[in-house]
């Protein structure tokens, strides 16, 4: 397991793997500082009416999705690493998901911070799978939420 994923405590509610293995595609993915990040999170984590709101703005539907990690490496940002700490289960049908945890950046000056960030995230099956409907940032940038 990657190390986005390495220290997720998970509630004691059955979650499906299917939903954890969602919540892992898509921090790998937006870890990543590569063509066609968008384009893999508009097919394979997202709904085709999605909405991914974060540090970089609203991205709505396919199209837009596609391009939701063309400003994600701009400046002088050279690495991100998303850790997630907690996660949270509203219902049984296990759709809506509060996400704790923590990212870490660097810059090319070598300088890095991390910085905790609180997230929601609505799923919804399409096509057999679960996928992201909406994952919103609500808290970035501050430290230790957890303690």
């Amino acid at each position: 397991m990657a190390v986005a994923m390495k220290s997720a405590v998970w509630p004691q509610a059955p979650i499906q793997q299917e939903v954890k293995d969602l919540v892992y595609r898509f921090f790998a993915l937006v870890d990543q500082n590569r063509a066609g990040v968008g384009e893999e999170l508009a097919s394979n984590v997202f709904t085709s009416d999605g909405i991914f709101a974060g540090s970089v703005g609203t991205f709505k539907g396919t199209a837009e999705l596609k391009t939701c990690r063309d400003q994600a490496w701009t400046g002088s940002l050279a690495t991100r690493r998303h850790e997630v700490e907690r996660v949270f289960i509203n219902d049984a049908e296990e759709v809506d998901l509060v996400i704790v945890g923590s990212m870490t950046a660097s810059t090319r000056d070598g300088e890095e911070s991390t910085h905790s960030f609180l997230a929601r995230a609505l799923l919804r099956g399409q096509d057999g799978k679960p996928k992201i409907r909406r994952y919103q940032v609500l808290i970035s940038g501050a430290k230790g939420l957890l303690e």
